[in-house]
């Protein structure tokens, strides 16, 4: 089955609105959640990775993954999204944010906002009510 998620933005300049939709075809794939997984325990893990080593940025991942499914959550990672590492940038955008909006949680790893990925991934979740969960609140 494929659906479409439309995200529509806004600014106001002026007297001139402008508007501008984003749609998103979702194509179920293995590596998303269903819509019939209800936990109400999903967390996506936003945090950069252009410029950083990649085996670095997966332990670091790997590491907020497990910590958080000590918690009790079902944590989607993106950087375990399936898809081959040297995948398009666009490839990875489109599977990480379907999968994103499946989620009830986001957690942002240091130096996100350096990322325009991860703060579209943001604002993405803002716009769908996506709570965010601390780095702190997960710490033992």
């Amino acid at each position: 089955m494929t659906s479409v998620l439309i995200f529509i933005c806004g600014s106001f300049l002026g007297s001139i609105v402008t508007f501008f939709a984003i749609a998103i075809v979702i194509s179920g794939k293995d590596t998303t959640y269903s819509q019939e997984e209800t936990s109400d325990r999903k967390v996506y893990i936003c945090g950069p990775t252009s410029g950083y080593n990649y085996q670095e940025r997966c332990c670091v991942f790997n590491s907020i993954e497990q910590k958080l499914k000590k918690k009790g959550y079902d944590v989607f990672n993106p950087l375990k999204n399936g898809l081959d590492k040297n995948a398009r940038e666009q490839q990875h955008m489109k599977v990480d944010i379907e999968n994103l909006a499946k989620c009830d949680y986001i957690i942002f790893l240091p130096n996100w906002d350096t990322s325009y990925h991860c703060r579209l991934e943001r604002n993405i979740a803002n716009c769908c009510c996506i709570k965010n969960i601390t780095m702190e609140s997960i710490q033992y």
